[in-house]
């Protein structure tokens, strides 16, 4: 009997040995992640109630970390807008301004055709920071959510080719083939028409920045079973692998310095890829350096 209570109570002392080990493996893990160790979780155990405490513990942490990790993304997404907004503001600004200085120094002196030139200049560089105050106007709606899609049946190969007609002399000042490729009967899409537009905007006027003159843009309209897809293709100087992940956040541009050269503030791709989220589809692009870029997207057929 002695012996019984002797090896009952070394037992007993081993399992509450065990047991305390555990909990103060716990309060070490939780007193780590309080001072910021974020990495620290309880290690895999029995499935008892201590054990179950421990997995409860591991899935708080890991929430917790994910979302400390989308507060610091969102909170350096603000950093980079207000610093790409300035940087990109300042340089029409200042253009702006060197050209009134210029029109004011020199205003006797101009002749009319002269006078006119700077003129012109200054209402193309006022138009270009216009298009990007509402551009950036447009993408804060967007993602605010305060646009939502009027859905009606439209026509999309119309809406296509008028689409076209507005870049025909962009196009063509540029030496570049401007085509469509839309078969005849087609059904009709359930999407927002306006919304729609802005995106193949969006597309053609950024194929046609980055391709060279002889160069070809072709919007074709493929049928598929529940929907029709759009596809955007050019001939242009197409898209490093590694930066086809990041072509579509707000201000990124694949070469800064092509991209100074052919005008653009990076937010057409951000505006068109929230565009064609708001119907429940998704953008994909396609591109091969030195060949050309496809971006295609599919619209739910009425």
């Amino acid at each position: 009997l002695l012996l019984s209570i002797l090896v009952t109570g070394v037992i007993g002392l081993i399992l509450f040995a065990l047991l305390t080990r555990r909990i103060r493996h716990m309060n070490e893990v939780v007193q780590d992640f309080e001072q910021g160790q974020l990495k620290r979780r309880v290690g895999k155990s029995a499935s008892d109630e201590i054990g179950q405490l421990g997995i409860s513990f591991n899935r708080m942490a890991n929430t917790i970390e994910a979302n400390l990790a989308e507060l610091k993304k969102t909170d350096q997404l603000r950093r980079d807008l207000i610093a790409n907004v300035s940087h990109d503001l300042r340089s029409p600004l200042a253009s702006i301004k060197g050209y009134i200085e210029t029109l004011q120094i020199k205003e006797a002196q101009l002749d009319p055709e002269e006078r006119q030139k700077y003129l012109n200049i200054l209402l193309n560089v006022t138009g270009s920071l216009n298009q990007q105050v509402e551009q950036l106007f447009e993408l804060s709606r967007l993602d605010a959510m305060q646009v939502q899609p009027e859905l009606e049946p439209f026509a999309l190969g119309d809406l296509v080719q008028d689409v076209i007609m507005k870049f025909n002399v962009t196009a063509e000042k540029k030496g570049i083939r401007l085509r469509a490729d839309v078969p005849g009967g087609l059904p009709q899409v359930m999407a927002d028409i306006g919304l729609i537009e802005r995106a193949l905007s969006n597309l053609i006027d950024n194929a046609i920045r980055y391709t060279p003159e002889n160069g070809t843009v072709k919007i074709e309209v493929v049928k598929a079973k529940n929907h029709l897809r759009v596809e955007v293709s050019d001939t242009g100087v197409g898209i490093d692998e590694q930066d086809l992940p990041l072509i579509f956040d707000r201000f990124y541009r694949v070469e800064k310095s092509r991209a100074r050269s052919t005008g653009g503030a990076g937010l057409g791709l951000a505006i068109t890829k929230k565009i064609i989220e708001l119907h429940n589809s998704a953008i994909r692009v396609s591109s091969q350096r030195n060949v050309g870029t496809t971006f295609s997207f599919d619209l739910a057929t009425y």
